[in-house]
């Protein structure tokens, strides 16, 4: 949970330079953020199982895609968060 609240305060101020700060906006913001953030962790869980339990992928091979397909997904749903 920190580390999700984390990332939240550094994409809302440092990556995407989102300037508005009032309450309201800021909770439905979080919420966003926090929710799709669990529909990455669920897309990760599922192109890891997917790719180790039935497909029998190498490991290594299977993390790889799985982090770039996740980092992307959080970078689309940050994006259309904060702007």
């Amino acid at each position: 949970m920190l580390s999700v609240l984390f990332a939240f305060i550094a994409n809302k101020k440092l990556v995407f330079g989102a300037a508005d700060m009032t309450p309201r906006t800021v909770v439905k913001e979080a919420v966003s953020f926090f929710t799709l953030r669990g529909a990455s962790l669920l897309a990760d869980t599922a192109i890891l199982f997917v790719g180790l339990t039935l497909l029998h992928g190498s490991p290594i091979i299977v993390k790889v895609i799985d982090q770039v397909v996740v980092i992307g997904l959080n970078y689309v749903f940050s994006k259309q968060i904060f702007s």
